[in-house]
């Protein structure tokens, strides 16, 4: 019998947790024949804590639900023939778990009222190097929402109102970002 371990990582206070637990029936429908554990993080690092025992007690595969920037994919499971991944917040730069600083570059709604495709594919370039050297995989950017009202806290992730130039500078970021080895992840784009 196949063993998987599940770690919840809610956000605390988010209302989060509820959404969790609703994506496990969905989960183990993945994995009908199981012995399946739960684990529930307390704090910074501990699903990382909590992966590498999993792991270590023999778990075939350990499923990361949720999660608050503690899971970056530090759990080493190379043992079993899976890579770590590496993932980092963006987009106005690679926001890494490190304590090392790193380049906090402008929005890209400031970039993007250039209208410079070649300048946005440039800052995504240097986001990339940047996230080579703290050893991201995947980009958690770029936000490729609208702006729809100005009250949004997210904005400043969002390229534009305006659907084609969110569109045209969005993907010479991706490209960028791409163009040096790191992946990207889209997010926020649908409402």
């Amino acid at each position: 019998m196949r063993k998987v371990a599940f770690i919840l990582n809610p956000i605390s206070g988010r209302g989060e947790k509820k959404e969790i637990l609703e994506c496990i029936d969905g989960m183990l429908g993945k994995y009908p024949d199981c012995d399946a554990s739960f684990y529930t993080t307390k704090g910074v690092g501990d699903a990382t804590v909590a992966a590498s025992n999993f792991a270590a007690e023999g778990y075939d595969t350990v499923v990361a639900i949720g999660g608050d920037g503690t899971f970056r994919g530090a759990t080493d499971m190379t043992k079993r023939g899976i890579p770590s991944i590496g993932f980092n917040d963006g987009p106005a730069g690679v926001r890494a778990d490190t304590g090392t600083p790193s380049v906090w570059y402008p929005s890209v709604t400031n970039i993007s009222n250039s209208w410079d495709k070649d300048l946005i594919y440039r800052v995504g370039e240097a986001i990339g190097l940047d996230g080579r050297a703290f050893g991201t995989d995947i980009l958690l950017a770029p936000g490729m929402n609208i702006h729809r009202n100005p009250l949004c806290g997210r904005n400043f992730e969002y390229f534009s109102e305006d659907g084609l130039l969110a569109g045209e500078m969005s993907a010479a970021f991706i490209n960028g970002v791409q163009s040096k080895g790191i992946g990207t992840s889209l997010k926020h784009y649908a409402a």
